[in-house]
């Protein structure tokens, strides 16, 4: 399962920009910007959530699939 990542220049992806694209989004949490104040919004620069060539770090999670126990 693909948590995230980060481009060349260091911008997180974040799953609510579809596309490849990088945008300036105002953000007031999450990925990308973690707020010193309560309340306080920041235009950040941040890539979509389609990974792509400028895409260098790719943040994964690996599940397994748990056998079924039968008792009896």
């Amino acid at each position: 399962m693909i948590k995230g990542g980060s481009d060349r220049s260091g911008a997180p992806m974040r799953p609510d920009l579809p596309g490849p694209v990088k945008r300036r989004l105002l953000l007031s949490e999450g990925p990308g910007f973690r707020p010193k104040k309560r309340g306080l919004r920041k235009r950040k620069l941040v890539r979509g959530n389609t990974i792509s060539d400028d895409i260098v770090q790719i943040n994964m999670v690996i599940k397994h699939e748990e056998e079924a126990v039968k008792h009896g």
